[in-house]
């Protein structure tokens, strides 16, 4: 008997314990009722194969954990239907067999590789047809010499069993056993099948194999499964191949980190001088040696999670009941005996689909909002079912695991060739090895704080051979970070990468929604050294900074770059066709597509464009020798490759990669007609002409003359993936052909292009806006399964869920609507409208407005709204120059203002809308000033000592503090800034220099924000020392009482505040640590900071502000507080309009995030949801939509509306006693409003009152019916 007690332990495999070669059948009748049985089975006995017949399957495919399954469902009729599990360790491939003309076999065919050689498995399945010998023979000769047919033949024969009856499949094969080198494996006469209908037995489900197995075989005949076939166990003394898919790793969570840094310690210091290769050696095996002695690792064994947690003694018991009726009945089948069967297999299909659903109902009703983000992403995993398959099943004759890695090593390399014979490429590659470092240049020293933010910002990741992982990196001491930046700064210096980190372990992964049996199907993923790695960032930062300050890339190249993104891309095209329709032009676009753009990357030409951009020569020649003798073998299963020698390509998960590969295509030939928009790989050409032949003449041309650079470059152009569109308003549109590399590229009406769908003539985004509402309304049934009206996640989990899986689809590209139709907009519309009811458990009759107003969620006419001025104050805040995206984008409009030419009329509709006045352009670039090699972060002291925190309190402050200023800052003249924001929204910031006696304030835009307002005293103290002789001349500190402001100016990496905070890292470089920054801690006695803090309150009494531009983050709180407001006015206005909703605006004034209507039991979460809402079941509302015969209430005899039901209703007067004292010891009035959440009260108080009207409602017993 299966026991309820199975364990992880229980799913552990180990290829070396496992010597037999095991093959299970089953026919399961329909494998929907009896998953959950044979997931027990599968896990307990873990079989290589299991063949399945009768799935009954048509979509909605059970996934099993560890095993790969391969489906063939009877699409023509019902029932039949075919399956393979294959175990994830097991390699295998798929086998496709010719079919016999009018056959009746169902079928499928895997090969496997073993000791003896590959052998052939044919799953079978006979709908109980007459199947001819011809039949039989025609499969099996398509078979190799060693081959197993398994499956439910349907067949009678007295070979089998012994109740003298043959059928005509039987005789079949009889004869095929006489005339063909195959055995049966059945024992004679053990029924494999019991009729329910009369009870008899037969053996149906046979095993037949070849000679040079069958001796090897044996079979038994499993426990019932709750079919009417019993499971057929067949194994064979052979072992097949199978693969180990763990490295050991290190269980980092069990490290002994005293022990270990001790021994990392404790090892001799790095000889010095000596070369990079030695010096990584060395540090590697420190490092792993500790390792081993401190660390534990992993098992090199798979584990797998059980996924039945909801089996207990109750399910055993019933299964067990049920097997010991059919054995009973299997051995005297009497009428008795069979219905004591039937009864015993409908309770426990009853038993086990109620447990299930008692388990999910309990797992998702434990999600809350203090549930980590993970547990819900794993529930949401579980409902999707997908899972990636460990094992590749290519299609090749040899089927080892050896064999597929040498042949993914052969397709990564397919590019691996550089054309001698072209004289450009010699003389590129000539210049290349010739360069060498100028005699007079400085080499920047690497930095301890550069290998800290490199560190700081890497995620965990596998690591490459060496097994070191960011995450034992993270733990090192100083001593040996020391040693790594000795080792990278010998890196740098010698030009030399040590070989080590040239080495890739590559990884093949399945693209979704590709065939897995085809080697194209997958893409590289390279595993390299994590020391390597950082060293890698660190070049990557100062490299980025140089080209970007540069502005070495074009605005229209926005892949991989800070600060740019899709909807950059997206835009110039919305904007390129939109000009072409409203002119009644033709805009010709074609969409490229470079064949293994990655892989194909040419290392000279990469090196010599560097050069030719004048880069740093270090990093250049640093570079060269990256690339230089690289090496890479593809790994499947425990098995690696070749390793093979490239010349060509970038691995697909080096830090430097995504910006090498945006240099070698920065330089595209451009053209005065022609728009090139760049994001990665993905290349969209536009032009356009009033004459479509013209478009396709100039067009025609350019394609020319890329093919050319192409070819120069190395790189190649998969026609076949290219595509054209022609977008234009006429309606005829003449046939035209466009080729490239002398291949024509077809055309296409719907293109998909950066995840949004173009189509053409007109650009009207239907298709886009249908696929959109197909997709996430998939995504809805998510929702749906993790809550009812009766059990399910908290509302607060729904709706995280909601915004970040399916609002966030919805979202993407919203920017490009001009303004869609209200039908394509009601579509969207409906997907949100019904996930808020799943979110809520709202009736069908709740008004829209009400469902959004109480789960907090925006319309999504108004949050596309909202996303397009976003996204216009982003570029307001982008970078100025005729090379940027702005000036791309946005051109002057009849008046003046700054305005997109497709987006013109909607950004001013929407300003205008929401009451918004035109903000001032504050230009920022997307990376800081300061040269990543400048350690900004050292002139910024946030410490100070704890004695200072203790005499913050006492009259001693001030002499603490002058002995710490002159101690840490002697010679140092003092600026104290201060910023001030008062509840009336005046802001003003203010700076005081006690040795000249200076006081300035300022009074600011009342938009600015209490940091605005520090960040702009401290940037103004900078610009006095610049200006201000004395201070000039001196050394000068500056004190604040920000420590946020301090920690925004110190970090250079991605600020918030980037506007002020550049231009303080900029202003404070140009001083050579003449100027550093001091926090000290207000209201704590120091005579600067006070005064400072007076002035700044003084500065809101001034009567000019100055004139400052707002930070990117202060325009967006402006534009969150004008469409709050905005929301608040339209939804007003649905409600008086539409009379739709107005009890529920009667309770609540606006809109607003109520985390404490959540509650831990779902049914009450939405039964109060409903009573806010004013859809309850209660009589009067029923009786409203015809759910009911009468308003009245049974009791009182007048209509029971929600507030009758609450306040007045005499049958409950008992419990609105004890629901009324409880209001009322929270200090609130009694009143509807107040008792549903209305009121304006703490939620502490609301929590008190929601928690009364639970009791209430349970105590009235109403809940169910509510």
């Amino acid at each position: 008997m299966l026991g309820y007690h199975l364990n992880n332990q229980n799913l552990k495999r180990n290829k070396h314990s496992e010597k037999n070669f095991e093959v299970f059948q089953l026919n399961c009748n329909g494998l929907k009722n009896k998953v959950s049985e044979l997931k027990l089975y599968l896990y307990t006995k873990k079989p290589d194969l299991m063949c399945i017949c009768e799935t009954w399957l048509k979509d909605r495919e059970p996934t099993f954990i560890g095993y790969k399954a391969i489906w063939q469902h009877r699409v023509d009729a019902d029932r039949g239907g075919l399956g393979i599990l294959i175990r994830e360790d097991v390699n295998y491939q798929s086998l496709q067999l010719r079919h016999f003309e009018d056959g009746h076999l169902e079928f499928q065919a895997i090969q496997i590789y073993s000791n003896l050689g590959n052998i052939d498995i044919l799953n079978i399945y006979n709908p109980n047809l007459n199947v001819t010998f011809e039949e039989f023979n025609f499969y099996y000769s398509q078979l190799t010499e060693r081959a197993i047919l398994i499956g439910d033949f349907n067949a009678h024969s007295p070979l089998w069993e012994n109740r003298l009856r043959s059928n005509f499949t039987g005789k079949s094969i009889e004869k095929l056993l006489e005339t063909t080198g195959m055995g049966l494996l059945n024992e004679y006469n053990v029924a494999t099948y019991i009729d329910r209908r009369t009870g008899t037995s037969s053996c149906l489900d046979l095993c037949l194999a070849t000679y040079n197995i069958l001796i090897k075989g044996v079979i038994h005949r499993g426990a019932d499964l709750g079919s009417d076939h019993y499971p057929v166990e067949c194994r064979f003394g052979t072992r097949v191949e199978k693969s180990d898919f763990e490295n050991r790793k290190w269980n980092i969570n069990k490290i002994n980190l005293p022990q270990w840094t001790e021994y990392l310690e404790a090892k001799d210091h790095l000889i010095r001088p000596t070369d990079a290769n030695t010096l990584n050696n060395n540090v590697c095996k420190k490092i792993t040696d500790a390792s081993i002695k401190t660390i534990p690792q992993s098992q090199s064994q798979i584990t797998y999670k059980r996924c039945t947690p909801w089996w207990d003694k109750e399910c055993s018991k019933a299964v067990a009941h049920r097997r010991n009726a059919k054995n009973k009945l299997s051995k005297n089948p009497t009428v008795l005996n069979l219905i004591e069967y039937k009864k015993c297999t409908a309770i426990a299909k009853r038993k086990i689909i109620q447990k299930k659903r008692d388990s999910w109902n309990d797992f998702v009703s434990s999600l809350d909002s203090k549930t980590p983000p993970s547990r819900v992403w794993n529930a949401i995993k579980c409902i999707d079912g997908t899972r990636r398959c460990k094992v590749i099943p290519l299609e090749m004759e040899n089927n080892s695991s050896i064999s597929k890695a040498n042949k993914f090593a052969q397709h990564f390399t397919r590019f691996n060739i550089i054309d001698k014979d072209n004289p450009e490429v010699t003389r590129v590659e000539n210049l290349v090895n010739n360069l060498n470092l100028p005699s007079n240049h400085k080499y920047i020293p690497i930095q301890m704080y550069e290998l800290l933010n490199s560190l700081k910002t890497a995620k965990n990741s596998t690591p490459g051979e060496d097994n070191i992982s960011y995450a034992l990196l993270k733990k090192l001491p100083v001593k040996i970070l020391q040693e790594l930046i000795y080792l990278f700064n010998t890196s740098l210096t010698s030009s030399t990468v040590p070989q080590s980190w040239k080495i890739g372990k590559t990884i093949p992964i399945c693209k979704p929604g590709k065939e897995p049996s085809i080697v194209s199907s997958y893409r590289p993923i390279t595993l390299l050294s994590c020391i390597g790695k950082l060293m890698e960032k660190i070049i990557c930062k100062r490299l980025e900074f140089q080209l970007e300050k540069s502005r070495v890339f074009s605005s229209l190249q926005t892949g991989f770059r800070k600060g740019r993104g899709t909807m950059d891309a997206l835009s110039v095209m919305r904007k390129t066709i939109s000009q072409a329709l409203d002119n009644k032009q033709f805009c010709l676009a074609v969409y490229l597509d470079l064949e293994g753009a990655f892989d194909s990357v040419w290392h000279g030409g990469i090196v010599y464009k560097l050069n030719k951009l004048h880069s740093d020569p270090a990093l250049v020649l640093w570079i060269r020798d990256y690339l230089r003798d690289r090496k890479m073998h593809v790994q499947v299963g425990s098995d690696y490759s070749q390793i093979k020698n490239l010349c060509r390509g970038l691995p697909q998960g080096a830090a430097l990669s995504p910006l090498l590969f945006n240099v070698m295509l920065h330089d595209l030939p451009s053209s005065p007609n022609v728009k090139i928009v760049t994001y990665a790989d993905d290349i969209s050409i536009f032009t356009v002409s009033q004459s479509l032949q013209m478009a396709r003449q100039t067009m025609q041309t350019y394609l020319n003359r890329l093919n050319l650079w192409l070819l120069k470059w190395q790189f190649l152009t998969n026609a076949d993936k290219c595509s054209f569109q022609i977008f234009t308003k006429k309606k005829i549109i003449p046939m035209i052909s466009i080729q490239i590399s002398h291949r024509t590229i077809h055309q296409v009406t719907v293109q998909r292009v950066l995840g949004m769908l173009f189509d053409a003539p007109k650009l009207t985004f239907a298709p886009h806006v249908d696929q959109l509402k197909s997709a996430c309304s998939r995504r809805i049934n998510v929702i749906r399964a993790l809550s009812s009206t009766a059990w399910g996640a908290s509302r607060n989990v729904l709706r995280r869920v909601y915004i970040s899986f399916v609002r966030s689809k919805l979202e993407y590209g919203c920017q490009l609507y001009d303004k869609l139709p209200q039908k394509q907009m009601n579509k969207l519309n409906v997907v949100q409208n019904n996930a808020l009811r799943s979110i809520l458990g709202a009736r069908k009759t709740t008004p829209i407005t009400s469902l959004e107003v109480e789960a907090y969620i925006m319309p999504l006419e108004i949050r596309f709204g909202y996303l397009s001025l976003k996204w216009y104050f982003r570029l307001l805040s982008s970078p100025s120059g005729d090379n940027e995206i702005f000036a791309e984008l946005w051109m002057k409009s009849f008046d003046g203002s700054v305005h997109a030419a497709f987006l013109n009329k909607k950004i001013c509709n929407l300003l205008h809308l929401v009451n918004i006045s035109p903000v001032k352009r504050s230009a920022t670039e997307f990376i800081s000033p300061v040269d990543p090699a400048i350690n900004i972060s050292s002139l910024i002291n946030l410490e100070m000592t704890e004695e200072a925190t203790f005499l913050s309190k006492t009259k001693m402050m001030s002499t603490y503090f002058s002995h710490f200023t002159n101690s840490h800052y002697p010679n140092s003249m003092e600026i104290y800034t201060d910023g001030s924001k008062w509840d009336s929204g005046s802001v003003a910031s203010a700076l005081f220099v006690p040795s000249l006696n200076i006081v300035t304030t300022w009074l600011l835009n009342p938009s600015h924000s209490v940091l605005g307002a520090e960040l702009h005293a401290i940037n103004q103290a900078i610009e006095l020392v610049s200006v201000d002789e004395i201070l000039s001349a001196n050394n000068v500190v500056i004190f604040t009482d920000s420590k946020s402001a301090l920690c925004l100016i110190g970090n250079t990496n991605n600020p918030s505040y980037k506007h002020i905070t550049y231009k303080i890292q900029s202003n404070l470089n140009k001083h050579n640590g003449k100027v550093k920054l001091q926090w000290v801690k207000g209201h704590s006695g120091i005579r600067g900071n006070d005064i400072a803090d007076l002035a700044a309150n003084k500065g809101h009494n001034n009567i000019k502000s100055a004139l400052t531009s707002l930070n990117y983050e202060e325009i967006i709180n402006i534009l969150n507080r004008s469409f709050h407001k905005y929301w608040i006015t339209s939804w007003k206005n649905k409600v008086n309009l539409s009379c739709k909703g107005t009890f529920f605006s009667s309770i609540f004034d606006t809109p607003k995030f109520r985390p404490w209507l959540s509650l831990k039991s779902r049914r009450l979460e939405c039964t109060t949801a409903r009573l806010r809402m004013g859809h309850v079941g209660v009589a009067s509302h029923l009786c409203r939509f015809n759910l009911s015969d009468s308003h009245l209430c049974e009791t009182c005899n007048i209509s029971e509306t929600i507030e009758h039901y609450l306040l007045d209703c005499t049958r409950y007067q008992q419990f609105r006693v004890d629901f009324e004292r409880k209001v009322h010891f929270a200090g609130v009035q009694f009143t509807l409003r107040n008792i549903l959440g209305g009121g304006d009260f703490p939620s502490s108080i609301q929590k008190r009152l929601l928690k009364a009207l639970c009791k209430y409602v349970m105590d009235t017993g109403r809940n169910n019916e509510l």
